[in-house]
């Protein structure tokens, strides 16, 4: 005890523990703490903040810890990056053989996300007929359906590289204020928002779902 409070022992440095708290309690008073040196940091490595913005230097760290389980979230965040992503320093810190590990694991997410839209009977199943649907290919008539600026499924090959539930959102409401500032239509800029966001939900779960069997641990080993 110290003036009245209790002493906890922790494991973790002050520096450590300071940029940790920092995201735990954010405040309009103080920046974000700094990353620019991910290895002093590894304790901190399952943070979503972090692996949101910085998930290949989280595995590269991660992984040359040989920390299993961070090494995999990470991988697991690393799919909404660029299957081929740009240069990052903590590269250095794995060898050709994990590095080639990370991007077998991209591939067969990738394959797997790629079974998911050649068969479409997912969308039928929720919607329970084609016609319930039809929406997804036509809207109104007005000739949306066939400008592909304005569909979701123009976004497929984005989807190819980047295999996630959030790019599904994202690009979601891409297409929802594309179609939203159209203005020669009366009847699709009113009804798009509910409808894109019912099918983003849906097809974001059915990415995340047809990526989760394939675990990065079949490749990853020591």
């Amino acid at each position: 005890m110290k003036d009245g409070l209790a002493v906890i022992a922790m494991s973790e440095d002050s520096k450590t523990l300071d940029s940790f708290l920092r995201f735990c309690y954010p405040s309009m008073l103080a920046e974000d703490p700094s990353f620019d040196n991910l290895t002093d940091v590894l304790s901190a490595l399952a943070n979503p903040k972090v692996l949101e913005t910085e998930s290949l230097r989280c595995f590269a760290i991660a992984r040359n810890a040989r920390l299993k389980d961070e090494t995999i979230i990470a991988a697991k965040h690393s799919l909404r990056q660029p299957l081929i992503p740009a240069w990052f320093g903590e590269i250095d810190l794995i060898t050709a053989s994990d590095f080639l590990a990370l991007l077998t694991y991209h591939k067969n997410c990738t394959i797997a996300v790629h079974a998911l839209m050649k068969d479409l009977q997912w969308i039928t199943d929720h919607y329970g007929t084609q016609s319930g649907c039809i929406w997804l290919f036509e809207y109104c008539g007005c000739g949306l359906a066939t400008d592909k600026r304005f569909l979701l499924w123009g976004n497929a090959p984005l989807l190819m590289d980047r295999l996630s539930g959030e790019t599904v959102r994202t690009a979601a409401e891409k297409t929802t204020a594309k179609v939203r500032s159209v203005t020669n239509c009366g009847a699709c800029p009113g009804r798009v928002k509910g409808i894109m966001a019912e099918f983003s939900d849906l097809l974001s779960r059915k990415v995340e779902e047809a990526v989760a069997p394939v675990c990065i641990s079949l490749y990853i080993t020591d």
